[in-house]
């Protein structure tokens, strides 16, 4: 029988406290090209809240980042994404035939629509 190791994983405990959003609108993107994954908080209407990841369990609020495309907008699925290649991820909508239409990130840590 194999022996289970964990040797690639250390545990670390709770590293986020929550703010009252449920896990499925919880994402962790890059924003800031920093190399560590921010906190963001995907609202049904499209509008995105986030926090930075400042290292060592640390973040910080950015408030309300975009506005978002509504929610009857023109996305079934949102997300995002490194389209640009500039190594922070962009805001993408796309919709039920996989068409994909994209809000590029501008400013010092994120996009604004």
């Amino acid at each position: 029988m194999a022996e289970h190791r964990h040797a690639h994983w250390q545990e670390i405990g709770q590293i986020a406290a929550g703010v009252g959003r449920t896990s499925s609108g919880v994402i962790f993107k890059d924003l800031n090209a920093d190399g560590r994954t921010d906190y963001l908080c995907l609202n049904p209407d499209g509008s995105v809240d986030a926090w930075l990841n400042t290292g060592a369990a640390q973040w910080a609020e950015q408030g309300r980042i975009t506005n978002g495309i509504g929610e009857a907008g023109l996305g079934d699925v949102l997300t995002f994404a490194d389209a640009s290649g500039d190594g922070r991820d962009d805001y993408l909508a796309i919709t039920s035939d996989g068409a994909v239409y994209a809000w590029l990130t501008v400013g010092a840590y994120g996009m604004k629509l």
